[in-house]
């Protein structure tokens, strides 16, 4: 659905994206209703929004767009509202509610960055440039002219040195021992395993002096998006963390503990131990880790306290975030 969607940035692409807009709202409204209700009430079950839900996106249509027709499909948007009004547990319910905003959220994301690329288009100086930057690539140059190298004069004056160490005996007569390639073969050893020894003692050294290599931006990583949220393919998840802190520091605990929960998922993710995806919500992340005990029930307790502090009403404080905090370091304490 999401790729027809973006192949159909034309004349209905706008309306479908203000249909999407209004939805999510409609959502938010439902979410805050639900959060401020008791476990025993029907506050958020609202019969009129959920009929007004289904009008605004229907589950199959067709768009007209600059490629033709295209057909699109909602129908996992009633599939989950089926689920909201048979659902009889309130907490599943909240749930189910923040699943699809997320969803929505990202659909939304995704259809505004399309338009923008869109209606940027590359200009003539742009296609000029990246032609200019294809052309001086390696594999468009000239044959360097035969030579030393620099790698070349530096390696040879290394074996130089090397065999400065090992001065010639004196000659000697003595009959031939049938092995005359032996010395030979030494030498190439003990220079091989000298240029593996130096080759290590100076990455050490590299990732001694400057840690952050540890996790530098690799050749073809993209930025993550986690839960809506770009997170820089340099940054890690002490970056993350250190964010949050900046903003509990600034009063914003909302929002520190939204952003140390993408913390917590970033680590995570650093350890192979979940996958990220822009269409992933906080739940899926949690039953990527159900079947691991030892952090099972940390990872469960931090994404309960995310949802009541980013989706409830209640304000939070500052007990509030070190309450996070502390659960924060037990739980990375156990990754």
């Amino acid at each position: 659905m999401l790729a027809c969607a973006i192949a159909a940035f034309g004349a209905d692409a706008a309306d479908y994206k203000q249909r999407l807009l209004d939805t999510r709202a409609i959502v938010l409204d439902m979410l805050y209703e639900s959060a401020n209700a008791t476990v025993d009430s029907e506050a958020g079950f609202d019969p009129e929004k959920v009929a007004a839900i289904r009008r605004l996106l229907p589950a199959t249509e067709t768009l007209e767009t600059d490629l033709g027709t295209q057909p699109v499909s909602n129908a996992w948007l009633h599939s989950r509202l089926d689920q909201f009004v048979t659902e009889t547990d309130y907490n599943k319910k909240l749930v189910v509610l923040s699943d699809i905003e997320e969803r929505l959220s990202s659909l939304i994301w995704k259809l505004e960055e399309v338009e923008t690329a869109k209606a940027a288009g590359p200009t003539k100086d742009e296609e000029k440039q990246k032609l200019s930057e294809i052309l001086t690539r390696q594999e468009f140059q000239k044959p360097a002219e035969e030579g030393e190298s620099l790698f070349q004069r530096w390696f040879n004056r290394l074996l130089e040195w090397i065999d400065s160490l090992f001065p010639d005996p004196e000659p000697v007569e003595r009959r031939s021992t049938g092995m005359p390639g032996v010395a030979l073969v030494v030498q190439i050893i003990v220079v091989v395993l000298l240029i593996l020894l130096v080759a290590f003692g100076i990455y050490r050294l590299g990732t001694r002096l400057s840690p952050r290599t540890r996790r530098g931006k690799k050749k073809g990583e993209d930025d993550r998006v986690i839960l809506g949220e770009r997170i820089g393919a340099d940054m890690d998840s002490q970056d993350v963390f250190a964010e949050a802190e900046r903003l509990a520091r600034e009063g914003d605990v909302r929002g520190a503990i939204r952003k140390g929960y993408i913390a917590l998922l970033c680590e995570l993710s650093d350890r192979k131990l979940i996958g990220l995806a822009r269409h992933k919500t906080n739940r899926d992340y949690l039953r990527d880790v159900r079947k691991r005990g030892e952090i099972y029930d940390s990872v469960r307790g931090m994404t309960s306290s995310f949802e009541h502090h980013w989706y409830g009403s209640k304000p939070s404080g500052p007990e509030d975030w070190e309450q996070f905090r502390t659960a924060y370091r037990e739980a990375s304490a156990r990754i």
